[in-house]
């Protein structure tokens, strides 16, 4: 079975529109590359405990998160998603289920560098000391200091 020519400009013109509508093929992380860091945090509710442990490290972390250029991505159940606090309805909480392997109602944490790769997940909080030594050994990290 072949596809006529018609088709096929129809079937990529398709894939086109997807992709450049920011459709579920697209990275919904992509405004984020090159300038931030990411730590998104996956969450059922607000008050689940791990949730609130990792955005307690964060919090008394303040300087060190900020001097890495780390914003935190809050996904929490069927609420907005949230990024450095605020509320980003760009974001797609499913696209980004999706792309790190999360599904609801669990609790995820995963390091996002600035190439948009995930650099370190955990189904549990990761440590303020982790997520530093971690980010500290990037290449991009390293030229930061460097300059």
């Amino acid at each position: 079975m072949s596809i006529s020519g018609t088709a096929a400009k129809t079937i990529a013109a398709c894939f086109a529109f997807i992709l450049l509508s920011g459709g579920a093929l697209a990275e919904p992380l992509e405004d984020y590359k090159g300038k931030s860091r990411l730590l998104v945090v996956f969450a059922p509710t607000v008050v689940d405990d791990n949730y609130e442990q990792q955005m307690q490290q964060l919090l008394r972390n303040s300087v060190d998160v900020s001097d890495r250029d780390l914003l935190p991505v809050e996904v929490i159940g069927v609420e907005p998603v949230r990024v450095d606090a605020l509320s980003e309805p760009g974001l797609d909480p499913v696209a980004l289920r999706e792309r790190f392997d999360a599904p609801d109602g669990t609790f995820k944490a995963v390091l996002v560098g600035k190439d948009g790769a995930a650099k370190l997940a955990s189904e549990t909080p990761i440590p303020a000391d982790k997520l530093f030594e971690t980010i500290d050994a990037m290449p991009m990290r390293q030229r930061e200091l460097g300059d």
